[in-house]
């Protein structure tokens, strides 16, 4: 999944995503200035692609991608501490409408962190609340919601990115709770999101030394284990942004989509810089070739997303 760095999406971008059936494309606040641009960029993009999933983080608040007053939201925090439930509801089934008429099928959304370190900048306002069960009922009907409207869901930052202080844009971020800490915390909103239907899970650039030595979008450890086997989540894997400064532990930018689909994922997300995305969609292709990237795990992934592309039709 690629993103793009303009107000449109220039001609070589949409040869190349036609040309290698790069599956999806995520949108930024720059690519959308207006709602007609928006929905012009969208049909670019799905003249070029068969059934593409075309992705936003319109989590409200401080991270909203598309603005006016149909698909635009008060932040997490805002209705956890303040606001309440039912009007996170009344609000959140507007904006995921005016998202779904607008074109998107995938809200990377909704936030199932839980805000336990106040020096954690970048989850800042973006948490529903500093317990499970202040979160958890905010994610399961941020999921149905968007079930019920034809919009896809991701929960997100799995395993859980509250208690670090570093932003995983910036550098790798780090956090210390054990597994006992994490079956009693971070674990809950994610399982009650996985229960209520969400159709995808996002990593995140995160250490956690008592899981594993790697980070978690590296980690066939952590997403085997956890993730397939103890959450028993079988649908679709997407990773953070791999042009993210957290990523850079993986290698340089041609290698971290094959560390990271070898880890398990099904979607590679790179953000804002094409030309650096082609080079590791180039590295990934040649890594197929060379027998780095198994057709048997490839399969794998495919079987995954037709599912999800059947479900968007």
């Amino acid at each position: 999944m690629f993103g793009f760095s303009d107000k449109k999406p220039s001609d070589e971008f949409l040869t190349f995503i036609n040309q290698n059936n790069i599956g999806g494309v995520i949108f930024f606040k720059y690519n959308c200035p207006d709602h007609s641009t928006v929905k012009s960029n969208i049909k670019l993009i799905k003249d070029a692609l068969t059934n593409p999933i075309i992705a936003v983080d319109q989590e409200g608040g401080r991270v909203v991608r598309v603005t006016g007053d149909d698909v635009e939201i008060k932040g997490a925090s805002e209705y956890g501490n303040k606001l309440g439930l039912e009007k996170f509801k009344k609000d959140y089934t507007e904006s995921i409408r005016a998202l779904k008429s607008l074109g998107f099928n995938l809200n990377l959304a909704p936030v199932c962190d839980i805000f336990l370190n106040n020096e954690n900048n970048c989850l800042k306002g973006r948490c529903f609340g500093s317990t499970a069960d202040n979160v958890s009922p905010f994610v399961v009907e941020a999921v149905k919601i968007a079930g019920m409207n034809g919009v896809l869901s991701c929960l997100k930052h799995f395993p859980g990115l509250g208690e670090s202080q570093v932003d995983p844009h910036i550098s790798v971020a780090h956090a210390n709770y054990d597994l006992e800490t994490w079956n009693k915390r971070e674990k809950i909103p994610f399982e009650a999101g996985i229960k209520a239907g969400a159709d995808m899970i996002m990593t995140t650039h995160l250490h956690v030394p008592s899981f594993d030595k790697e980070i978690v979008t590296g980690s066939k450890k952590i997403i085997n284990s956890m993730l397939r086997n103890e959450l028993e989540f079988n649908k679709i894997l997407i990773t953070d942004d791999l042009l993210m400064e957290g990523a850079s532990i993986l290698g340089d930018v041609n290698q971290r989509a094959v560390s990271a689909f070898n880890a398990g994922h099904d979607i590679l997300l790179f953000g804002q810089d094409f030309n650096r995305a082609k080079k590791s969609f180039e590295t990934f292709r040649n890594s197929v070739g060379k027998g780095i990237i198994s057709t048997e795990r490839i399969m794998k992934s495919l079987d995954r997303i037709t599912e999800l592309r059947a479900k968007l039709n």
